[in-house]
């Protein structure tokens, strides 16, 4: 469209300058050079005009084509994310009078073994350091991850160092433990 306006422009310069040729009053050299001037000063405005605007068509392709590639990636965070927040809460229920640490601890240790994960029970007094085996009062999980070992404890990922201490179970004595409460 431009380059047509520009052609017109020309064209009608061109006119101009036989119609005046015709007339005494003809245009001068100075005008005809200064014309000339005006539609090299054109073209060129419109040829950088024309890259700029092939550029930002190119660059808003690009832009398309990035944020649907990126759609993709971000479905996918989301669905790894969904998995790995599935991964790091076992299904437990809230603590009552009839469920307590040590139910939990049963229920996470099921939950990562039928996933094929290396489980620790762990028992403590997250309170204390150094406890001895008459001051424990709680349990809960150590699981291996690829990155290493990772508290659990009531179903989510306990993040101090306290869960790394205490004393480990075997899933017998988890199980006894689970018993007596229903015993007593």
């Amino acid at each position: 469209m431009r380059d047509f306006l520009l052609f017109l422009a020309l064209l009608l310069s061109v006119f101009t300058l036989a119609a005046g040729g015709l007339r005494s009053d003809s245009p001068s050299d100075e005008t005809i050079a200064a014309l000339t001037m005006q539609v090299d000063e054109l073209r060129f405005q419109n040829e950088q005009l024309h890259r700029l605007v092939t550029s930002l068509s190119n660059e808003i392709d690009a832009c398309g084509t990035a944020l649907g590639d990126h759609d993709a990636d971000l479905g996918t965070l989301f669905t790894w994310s969904q998995e790995i927040v599935a991964l790091l809460s076992p299904p437990v229920d809230e603590e009552s009078a009839t469920y307590d640490c040590d139910d939990a601890t049963l229920d996470a240790f099921r939950f990562y073994t039928e996933r094929g994960y290396p489980v620790c029970i762990m028992a403590g007094n997250l309170a204390l350091d150094g406890e001895s085996m008459r001051e424990i009062n709680h349990v809960w999980l150590l699981v291996r991850f690829e990155g290493g070992w990772l508290p659990v404890d009531w179903g989510g990922p306990a993040h101090d160092p306290q869960h790394f201490e205490g004393y480990p179970l075997e899933e017998f004595e988890l199980r006894e433990a689970v018993r007596a409460d229903w015993a007593s």
